[in-house]
């Protein structure tokens, strides 16, 4: 990952990952965002929900986390923290290398945003 414009190895307290994730606010979409992180949690280090997307991608951005993935977006919050991560040269991207949007966005180093999104895809996101 990368912080304050150069490039820097991601901080591994062990050969798996933390990812935050994100939380739609429709109460339809749990049970299914639940089996998603209960198929995703064996392949990370951690899972958290910090509860402000545009922090989430900030620390993305910082470091201090290693990856991002929510769905359901808003668009000022994905525009912010999109900006913040690019600048910090990590990627934003949906779950199939395109662009980010409101039906998924993943955030982090190039490399670990498209396993990340690999892992998504295969656990039904």
């Amino acid at each position: 990952m990368t912080g304050s414009g150069s490039a820097r190895a991601p901080r591994r307290r062990s050969a798996r990952r933390s990812s935050a994730r994100g939380s739609a606010t429709r109460s339809t979409s749990a049970p299914r965002e639940a089996a998603v992180v209960a198929r995703v949690l064996p392949q990370v280090r951690d899972i958290r929900r910090i509860g402000s997307a545009a922090i989430d991608l900030c620390l993305v951005a910082d470091g201090r986390l290693d990856a991002y993935y929510e769905s359901g977006l808003n668009p000022w919050d994905m525009a912010a923290g999109s900006l913040v991560v690019a600048e910090a040269g990590g990627a934003v991207q949906g779950l199939d290398a395109g662009p980010a949007s409101r039906a998924m966005t993943v955030a982090g180093p190039a490399a670990l945003v498209d396993e990340l999104a690999a892992a998504l895809r295969r656990a039904g996101a």
